[in-house]
């Protein structure tokens, strides 16, 4: 098979992979805007949480609107329409003057840029590689958190905030010519019977939901951590870096994949994800700290394929794909505000790092459990593409 047919229609691809990076991009750079929104409106942690809280949520909110359009509206009608939305609620959101009123275009902004991100999912239903798509997907997000943690600091101290919701309205203002490329038709959104019972597949649920809600939390105050440890301005390195070893992650995880140790990845990621964690408590030196943020943000794009994986069913519809969605941002919508509360309410940071250490062994029981990754295994065996692409989450 060449090349080209594998990787399909390029332009495609490209347009997927650019509009859903581009829509994650102030999810996936929490830990460098979180400060800046700390200073800028004088908010504590918990509060910072709740504007992370509007911008995952919207996200997921982007689901409902979703029922209704899909099987009406084809990919390359709706996406012009919720991207030039998505380039002027940033405009609007970088010349906001109070909170509130910033809260709002961010609403509007999310809820735009997760209507982007569900139709990349239905394009790519139509390219004959999706493995290939969710990999290019998943990079150029990581890619731009990099980018984005690493400059945003430099750039917010002579331009203010408003440069970070400016560089997404570019970015996406860039990408506009390309929304228009996809072939995908409406198509139905029909709920349909799950395989492992209706039990089964509630716990298998709750524990992405738990995954997510632990990576959001700790991903968005990892700098907030660095800092309390009165590390100094080395905690902007440590970021930019632990970014990168998240590209570091996916690769592993597939090439890991398609080898025959493919079983035992999600163990492994789970395992790596709590060490990451553990190494966090009590007030860590900066090598310390430096290891738990390069191995935290490594296993969580090392183990997130195989989290969805082994929750895939054969033959997944578009309202799976929905509710997945809805999990996913769900979790990521609520982590920060509530371990931003324990960031202003405890003590110590060791209630914050409890927390994040029972949120991934739980979840690791419950997608684990006897019986729920079964399918999966089935899925592996029978169509090797699936394996990687249940759906088209952010790579937070």
């Amino acid at each position: 098979m060449t090349f080209q047919a594998q990787t399909g229609r390029f332009g495609e691809t490209l347009a997927i992979a650019l509009s859903s990076a581009i829509a994650a991009l102030m999810v996936l750079s929490s830990p460098a805007l979180a400060p800046l929104l700390a200073r800028s409106y004088g908010m504590n942690a918990e509060q910072v949480g709740w504007y992370f809280a509007v911008e995952a949520g919207g996200i997921a909110c982007a689901a409902i609107p979703a029922f209704f359009w899909i099987p009406r509206v084809a990919v390359r009608t709706i996406n012009p329409v919720v991207g030039a939305l998505f380039v002027v609620a940033n405009i609007a959101s970088g010349m906001s003057t109070s909170y509130d009123t910033l809260l709002v275009w961010r609403t509007i902004a999310s809820l735009s840029g997760g209507s982007l991100m569900i139709s990349g999912y239905v394009a790519m239903r139509t390219l004959p590689n999706h493995a290939y798509t969710i990999g290019a997907t998943v990079a150029l997000q990581l890619f731009f958190s990099a980018v984005m943690i690493g400059a945003l600091p430099r750039l917010a101290a002579t331009f203010g905030l408003r440069i970070a919701y400016w560089i997404a309205a570019l970015a996406m203002l860039g990408s506009l010519p390309l929304l228009r490329i996809s072939r995908a038709a409406p198509q139905s959104v029909s709920p349909a019977k799950a395989d492992g019972g209706v039990g089964a597949n509630s716990l298998r649920v709750i524990g992405v939901f738990i995954f997510y809600f632990a990576i959001g939390g700790i991903w968005t105050f990892l700098g907030h951590l660095g800092k309390s440890f009165h590390l100094g301005s080395a905690v902007d390195t440590v970021l930019v870096v632990a970014a990168s070893c998240g590209i570091l992650g996916g690769l592993a995880a597939a090439v890991l994949s398609v080898s025959a140790l493919a079983s035992i990845g999600l163990g492994a990621g789970y395992a790596c994800l709590v060490a990451a964690i553990t190494a966090l408590i009590g007030v860590p030196g900066l090598i310390r700290y430096a290891l738990g943020a390069f191995l935290f943000k490594f296993a969580w794009t090392f183990v997130v394929p195989f989290v969805l994986a082994s929750i895939t069913r054969r033959g997944g519809t578009q309202f799976y794909m929905l509710l997945m969605n809805v999990t996913i941002n769900s979790g990521v919508a609520l982590g920060p505000p509530c371990f931003g509360y324990l960031l202003d309410h405890s003590r110590s940071d060791v209630v914050f790092v409890t927390l994040g250490i029972a949120c991934a062994t739980i979840s690791a029981m419950l997608i684990s459990l006897p019986g729920l990754t079964r399918q999966s295994a089935t899925v592996r065996d029978e169509d090797p593409e699936r394996r990687l692409s249940p759906s088209l989450p952010t790579a937070k």
